[in-house]
């Protein structure tokens, strides 16, 4: 497995900004009801160093609510199921809701790149009991999206990633970044 790192020095004005990585898939650029979160996140002080660092483990997690803006998004206390594009067994899982959420793999048809989530019928709408699942590279949730009866859920593992800086904590949708302090940039060099 890959380790990827990315070295961030603040030289910036601000004393001690918060600078999170968002690791976004395609089909949250492209609108499609999934939204990507404030990945890695942390602190640094004037004129330090921080080194980011991960690997490409896949996981699916989900959360008994659903994405809002200017909301932090909190995944259920159950670990990630880990998943993998490439393999039958863990390609593919299903949304359950008998009581209680719960996530289990589901035979598919594995493409290389993408994990799919299939809500079954017995999901419930959002208007009856909130709840979402989300992707998760290095067992933290990158993007998330809303679950209900009988939904395809497809999170594309090409990734595009880029850093802000502010007032961000980790799991802040990314549309939900506010522009005091610091304005929200995408890096001028992007990293896949």
């Amino acid at each position: 497995m890959t380790t990827y790192t990315v070295m961030v020095v603040n030289n910036s004005s601000w004393t001690n900004p918060v600078f999170a990585i968002f690791a976004q898939i395609p089909e949250a650029e492209a609108g499609q009801s999934r939204h990507n979160l404030a990945w890695l996140t942390q602190a640094i002080a004037k004129e330090n160093t921080y080194l980011f660092q991960w690997n490409t483990s896949w996981g699916l997690t989900w959360a008994r609510q659903g994405v809002a803006r200017g909301k932090i998004w909190q995944p259920s206390r159950s670990a990630p199921l880990p998943v993998d594009p490439a393999d039958k067994a863990t390609s593919h899982a299903e949304f359950t809701h008998n009581g209680d959420f719960q996530l289990a793999y589901q035979d598919g048809n594995p493409d290389g790149e993408r994990i799919f989530v299939h809500d079954s019928g017995t999901t419930p709408t959002q208007d009856k009991a909130a709840s979402s699942v989300a992707l998760t590279l290095y067992g933290r949730p990158v993007c998330a999206t809303e679950t209900g009866p009988n939904l395809l859920h497809e999170f594309t593992t090409t990734l595009t990633y880029f850093i802000a800086a502010g007032d961000i904590s980790q799991g802040l949708r990314q549309g939900s970044l506010t522009r005091s302090g610091f304005p929200f940039r995408r890096s001028r060099r992007w990293l896949t």
